[in-house]
């Protein structure tokens, strides 16, 4: 919670106390009048400086109501004490004021540890030399939504922008939430969170040129997901671009307002449409997220970028990184394109990659960061022959994790396992294991 929120509820408890108890001040009144308007001036404060938020509602009622009540003791100090059943009857609205901003805070992202501050920017880029397979209009030609996350020099926060961690609320809020079967309005306060990366900075001009790693997110996802990971690399000295996979991502939102949703389509059931129906889609959707990298990688190498980043781009130093599908992704890249010089999957789905790649394996080094609970025995015996035929691949596992744990979502609430979003790891514990594993990795063979 935030700190003015905790300095709220604490008040909260304080008029109580007043209310029920009537504090005896001699013969002087006034101290029973400092609590509430301090109470009522804390509320305006929070209200301006922090931000308002449905999940504070039952509180503004309560505080307003008990600062109100108070100020009528002080006014009418002959006034009787309320009737018992009051406590009662209040009780309910009580844990609920205390109870729902707490188990639903604004979360708050790990700060990174590096010694850069950091940068971001995002950009519409249209690769017209390759048609949209998933549109019905065979003109149609494939376009990406990306994401740079890079160091930067230092900042002066009074004239630079914190990066929202969501652009389009509206729109993004509301089908997160579906995606994850909370009610539309649960996640409207996520425009409260505080990234830590600056938007449209320059490049830190103190290296050369930075290592670049393409992460590539999971099926049902967004560039996005995982932003505190991608600040974290980023204030180590490397250039992080993150992708939408037009289609197959939650949502990707361009900046003439179009919003292109989830197709559940390309990517078969198996129950549905049986075990070939389901590899073949797999594969063909590995097909197209390879190709979106490649596109991305001819970008950069041909300095089709913008001017911040030309010549601070080093290519001989390529990382890849992957979560779920994205990590699939991720190891059939490194498998097959030599440009890749190191990669990471966390808890890897490898339905995108073919028997015959898990075959051939990767001589490069690729780390498989898996989770405890989510990996299935198929996609265990998937990852074992991958790793069984690649010299310098290696497989980990942290204990007490699940799938989304290698993302941001786990933050969203202290309830995350009980919700299945989360392990029983603490989150922030894993979120600090996550980063520490990745970026070792990425700084032992990229650096």
């Amino acid at each position: 919670m935030r700190t003015l929120e905790i300095i709220l509820l604490v008040m909260m408890v304080l008029l109580l106390g007043q209310v029920w108890l009537r504090p005896q001040f001699g013969k002087s009144r006034w101290p029973t009048a400092v609590l509430p308007l301090v109470t009522l001036v804390t509320l305006l404060a929070h209200w301006l400086v922090e931000g308002a938020r449905w999940q504070m509602v039952p509180a503004y009622a309560l505080l307003s109501g008990l600062a109100l009540y108070t100020l009528i003791i002080y006014a009418r100090p002959q006034m009787k004490k309320p009737h018992f059943l009051w406590d009662i009857l209040l009780l309910p609205l009580i844990l609920v004021a205390v109870g729902l901003p707490v188990v639903m805070p604004v979360p708050r992202l790990p700060t990174p540890t590096g010694p850069l501050p950091v940068g971001t920017a995002a950009y519409h880029w249209l690769d017209e030399s390759r048609l949209e397979i998933y549109t019905p209009d065979p003109d149609d030609t494939r376009e990406i939504m990306v994401q740079f996350w890079y160091p930067t020099t230092a900042v002066d926060s009074a004239t630079a922008t914190l990066a929202p961690l969501l652009t389009n609320l509206d729109i993004v809020a509301p089908t997160l939430a579906e995606r994850f079967d909370f009610p539309s309005f649960a996640l409207d306060h996520l425009n409260l969170i505080q990234t830590h990366a600056y938007l449209d900075v320059p490049v830190n001009p103190e290296q050369a040129s930075y290592p670049v790693i393409i992460f590539s997110p999971g099926y049902n996802s967004m560039r996005q997901q995982s932003t505190s990971l991608m600040e974290e690399l980023a204030s180590h000295g490397y250039v992080v671009i993150a992708l939408d996979h037009t289609h197959v991502g939650v949502m990707t939102i361009f900046p003439d307002g179009r919003v292109i949703f989830l197709n559940p389509d390309i990517l078969k059931e198996r129950a549905v449409h049986g075990d070939a129906a389901h590899f073949a889609s797999a594969q063909s959707l590995g097909d197209v997220w390879q190709a979106d990298i490649e596109y991305v990688l001819s970008r950069l190498e041909n300095g089709e970028i913008d001017e911040r980043f030309q010549g601070k781009l080093d290519l001989s130093r390529l990382g890849l990184l992957g979560h779920s599908t994205g990590s699939g992704v991720a190891s059939r890249f490194c498998a097959l394109d030599a440009r890749c010089q190191a990669g990471v999957g966390m808890d890897a789905w490898l339905g995108p990659v073919s028997e015959a790649v898990r075959e051939q394996g990767t001589d490069k080094p690729f780390l498989f960061l898996m989770s405890e609970y989510w990996p299935t025995a198929e996609n265990k015996a998937h990852i074992a022959q991958y790793v069984q035929n690649s010299p310098q691949a290696s497989w980990s596992t942290i204990a007490q994790t699940a799938h989304y744990d290698f993302s941001d979502l786990p933050l969203l609430t202290p309830l995350s396992y009980q919700i299945g979003l989360s392990g029983e790891i603490d989150s922030y514990v894993g979120q600090s294991l996550v980063r520490e594993y990745v970026r070792g990795f990425f700084d032992e063979h990229l650096k």
